[in-house]
């Protein structure tokens, strides 16, 4: 780029590739073999994750030594060399619609529509405390640049960690325990002083990671097979939508009082965790096409 404009266009083209997202995610369930839905996202999440944590390292030394240009060149080649691979990923066998699911529009599936409001609700929770933490940890605490970059791989460690961890567990039960540990990362930012504490946070923030691919491990559960797809990116847009609002509120929290963020996450936590613990589907069993009618009758 060689003004702001190119490269606000440019990220604005990298933003958009997140339509792949949904995709991904029909591809991963369908390919999953005998892991279950939560395991093979978690898994996958978790690989992602691990690259994240390289990521910033391989770019600092690249940085250093070639210039902030050729990070982005080094960028592209990898992008492209990740898209051949994919390019030659074996196709899965597609669920046609049957009569069942005709009838029965996905937008008409009222366990699955309040189930992407819980995780909505989730979302924008949990990451309500994560935006401006940086900006608190600098400007309140004091912590330098450098150490952030330290604090921050901490996070991505996490993201790795805990989804292979959470993974192992019912999609439902990982998901509230990720709650917890986004709790126990604002108790701590709230409370705790010193960069031992600081790390260990945002180690536990990787939670929030984990339980967002648990909850959509639940979504195979509440559809019809052949919906899968137009169900992961309807959800994938509500959580991109809580992503984009939590940041305004987390704005006006930091302006009135900057530590306020977290005791309010603290308190909205425990009304999201209540809610998705009395409402949220119990059993992993997804609907198959011949006992569609009969499941959304009996729900």
């Amino acid at each position: 780029a060689t003004s702001l404009w190119s490269f606000v266009a440019g990220y604005l083209l990298y933003g958009l590739t997140a339509f792949v997202f949904a995709p991904l995610f029909s591809y991963v369930t369908a390919a999953r073999g005998k892991l279950t839905t939560g395991r093979a996202m978690t898994l996958t999440s978790a690989m992602y994750n691990l690259g994240a944590v390289l990521g910033p390292v391989s770019g600092g030394w690249i940085g250093d030594r070639f210039g902030l240009q050729t990070n982005f060149q080094a960028a592209a080649v990898v992008l492209f060399i990740s898209t051949v691979m994919i390019l030659f990923l074996k196709a899965q066998d597609r669920d046609e619609h049957d009569e069942d699911s005709r009838r029965k529009s996905l937008f008409a599936n009222p366990r699955f529509i309040s189930f992407v409001g819980l995780l909505f609700v989730g979302t924008f929770v949990m990451y309500l405390p994560q935006p401006l933490t940086p900006n608190f940890l600098q400007n309140e605490r004091g912590i330098g640049l450098g150490e952030l970059g330290w604090i921050g791989s901490a996070g991505s460690m996490g993201n790795a960690v805990f989804n292979l961890m959470l993974g192992q567990l019912n999609a439902r039960s990982g998901y509230l325990i990720g709650q917890v540990l986004v709790g126990i990362f604002a108790l701590i930012l709230w409370k705790g002083a010193g960069i031992p504490l600081y790390l260990m946070g945002y180690f536990l923030l990787g939670g929030f990671r984990a339980a967002r691919n648990l909850g959509y491990a639940q979504i195979r559960t509440l559809i019809h097979p052949a919906q899968m797809g137009l169900a992961y990116g309807f959800t994938e847009t509500f959580g991109s939508s809580a992503l984009m609002l939590s940041p305004i509120l987390a704005g006006f929290l930091y302006d009135w009082s900057p530590v306020s963020i977290y005791p309010v996450t603290l308190a909205l936590l425990l009304v999201a965790m209540t809610l998705y613990f009395i409402f949220s589907p119990r059993e992993e069993t997804h609907l198959e096409p011949g006992n569609l009618g009969e499941a959304l009758i009996k729900d």
